[in-house]
């Protein structure tokens, strides 16, 4: 879509006229979805990961999986963390997506995570050979189900288009 297009998406009884440079993320709806296997944390290392999906993924969910009970937590156990370092320690893990790749760079400390213990809900540093990082990431569409797919049009267009639009909800409604 260029500058001036805009698009118009009918849901129900009501005409939305969205600006081409939003998403209403309410109705995105995964196309794909990518999930590497268990990866390895290295302290100080990094990781480049092909995702397939051939654009960025609007959303990444970074997960350690539990490979050696500790803290409470079983093998198999998996945890939804941040890409963040924990300040003062050098524990953390970064992410960066691309339309290729995820690249996760982890922190340089021998704690991959600070988090609460399962059992008692202590904080406890994550040791990393106990652990495996896992990615996920979705390919995004921008329209509802159910919906017109939204059509981009001029902003010449967009009255007449409006105008066609008001005519027939007044026609359902008689």
């Amino acid at each position: 879509m260029g500058a001036n297009a805009y698009e118009i998406v009918h849901m129900g009884n009501y005409t939305t006229l969205l600006d081409a440079r939003y998403v209403q993320i309410s109705s995105a709806k995964p196309q794909s979805y990518f999930q590497s296997s268990q990866q390895v944390i290295t302290s100080g290392g990094s990781l480049t990961i092909a995702h397939g999906l051939g654009v960025m993924p609007p959303l990444v969910q970074i997960v350690i999986q539990c490979v050696t009970a500790e803290l409470g937590y079983s093998i198999g156990d998996e945890l939804v963390i941040n890409s963040t370092l924990v300040p003062g320690s050098g524990a953390g893990v970064a992410v960066v997506p691309d339309a290729t790749n995820l690249v996760a760079r982890f922190g340089s400390s021998s704690v991959i995570q600070i988090l609460l213990r399962k059992d008692t809900g202590v904080g406890s540093t994550v040791a990393v050979a106990t652990w495996k990082l896992v990615l996920r990431g979705p390919k995004m569409t921008t329209y509802a189900a159910g919906a017109i797919n939204p059509l981009a049009f001029a902003r010449g267009d967009i009255e007449q288009l409006l105008q066609s639009a008001e005519r027939s909800a007044r026609r359902r409604v008689r």
